[in-house]
């Protein structure tokens, strides 16, 4: 069974993010496998013990500019509203901040599923759209690329993007 320990085709992806986890931290949408054993998580499911136990829209409950980094890999895309999502992300990180975002590539998905088995993805990105998004927000691009997932599902690639508030 794939759970989220076992998902080695995300590997590369995760120590690249590894990268900006500097001071205190937060990995929206954890599930069982935080970025790091140091930061605070938040995750919907209860069932993986959150930090926080809530939607990664509706912040309220943190404060404003609490983080230096926030992690967010493979949620974006199971989120219907990106641009208010992405504003109180930048909202709880603090100034200078950094963010790291790992979603799957959109281009050549098929309608049927959007690219994801459990077929709970909202949004598909392209390197220029998830770009526009970050940017439309008011965070500063400091690295974008795409990594090839030949283990991932239909070998779909992954974009992923640090930035700064």
């Amino acid at each position: 069974m794939l759970t989220h320990q076992n998902r080695i085709h995300d590997l590369e992806c995760r120590e690249i993010i590894k990268t900006i986890c500097v001071g205190k931290g937060i990995d929206i949408g954890s599930a069982d496998r935080p970025i790091n054993e140091e930061c605070d998580t938040l995750d919907l499911n209860p069932e993986y013990n959150p930090t926080y136990c809530c939607d990664t829209v509706n912040l309220k409950i943190i404060p404003v500019e609490t983080y230096d980094y926030i992690s967010a890999c493979h949620i974006l895309e199971h989120i219907d509203n990106t641009i208010d999502t992405l504003k109180e992300w930048g909202r709880i990180l603090k100034t200078g901040g950094k963010l790291g975002i790992i979603v799957p590539h959109g281009e050549g998905v098929d309608a049927e599923d959007l690219g994801d088995s459990s077929r709970t993805h909202r949004t598909l990105f392209t390197q220029k759209t998830l770009q526009l998004f970050l940017e439309h927000v008011g965070f500063k691009i400091l690295d974008i690329r795409t990594i090839p997932r030949p283990l991932a599902y239909k070998q779909n690639p992954a974009i992923i993007a640090i930035c700064q508030k």
